[in-house]
């Protein structure tokens, strides 16, 4: 099961689409009839409130607004053996991912791996290749 992140609504309306469900269908496609994996994308994700994170100043703001920024679009049954891999595009603070990991949690969906597209280093450091958290970890 593949979950992308959704965009905030005017970030979907600026770009014309949930530009994260457009890719992960187009990576679900591919595990598909390329890997024969049985792998399906479900927006069980919806993104609350206006402001996206990425436009605030700093990474205590991006923190807080990301505890409150996302909800269940309705309920779902998740088969116990279901490998969930969620999808974002850019990781800053890791506190969206964090955020989106606690909401299927508290939902009793179990993800498995989290994955993006991008990371941005600290300001001041040099990137470095690093091993990321485990969504359980990350679900706090």
């Amino acid at each position: 099961m593949l979950i992308p992140v959704p965009s905030s609504e005017a970030s979907a309306r600026a770009r014309g689409r949930q530009h994260m469900a457009v890719l992960v269908k187009r990576v679900c496609r591919i595990l598909r009839e390329q890997h024969g994996k049985d792998a399906t994308v479900v927006g069980m994700l919806a993104a609350v409130g206006h402001k996206r994170s990425v436009q605030l100043s700093n990474a205590r703001q991006r923190v807080d607004r990301a505890d409150a920024r996302f909800r269940m679009r309705g309920s779902y049954r998740v088969h116990p053996e279901s490998m969930v891999l969620l999808f974002d595009d850019i990781i800053t603070t890791g506190s969206t991912m964090r955020a989106c990991v606690g909401t299927l949690t508290s939902a009793g969906v179990v993800v498995h791996a989290v994955l993006a597209l991008a990371d941005t280093p600290a300001r001041g450091t040099r990137p470095v290749a690093h091993q990321a958290e485990s969504p359980a970890s990350m679900a706090g």
